[in-house]
């Protein structure tokens, strides 16, 4: 695992720079690289260092139908019953991409974000810690 450099194709990296990772329960809109107050406010606020912004969906990038990802999600969903977690979405800026159900986990390690990230065969992950940018980790 590496920071995203040249291992996914420049076109699909620069389509996850510029997917929108909202939590819209909690009006988070995350986007990579980018400083974000009110995520800040909200992790100090509950004591939360860490969280990663992770799907099952299109594992490997590969479109599936909604069927088969709400299943893979729903797995991913049962890992994650030890952390807080919110559902969340990754919203493309590409209108060709369809958005993703995600989720936004808190407290979770990196290494443990990565291998579910691993299992689930994703591409790539969100992840962050309290007054950081966001980041995008290559699982590939």
């Amino acid at each position: 695992m590496t920071l995203i450099d040249e291992m996914i194709p420049k076109s699909l990296l620069n389509e996850y720079l510029k997917t929108s990772y909202d939590v819209d329960s909690l009006c988070l809109k995350i986007e990579i690289h980018q400083k974000n107050e009110g995520l800040n406010r909200f992790l100090q606020e509950f004591n939360y260092d860490s969280w990663c912004f992770i799907t099952a969906w299109n594992p490997y990038s590969k479109a599936l139908s909604k069927r088969e990802n709400f299943i893979f999600n729903n797995n991913l969903k049962i890992d994650l019953m030890q952390y807080k977690i919110y559902p969340s979405i990754g919203r493309p800026r590409n209108t060709e991409w369809e958005a993703e159900e995600s989720f936004f986990v808190l407290n979770i390690n990196e290494q443990e974000a990565i291998n579910l990230g691993i299992k689930f065969k994703q591409n790539a992950i969100v992840y962050g810690y309290v007054n950081c940018e966001p980041k995008l980790l290559e699982l590939i």
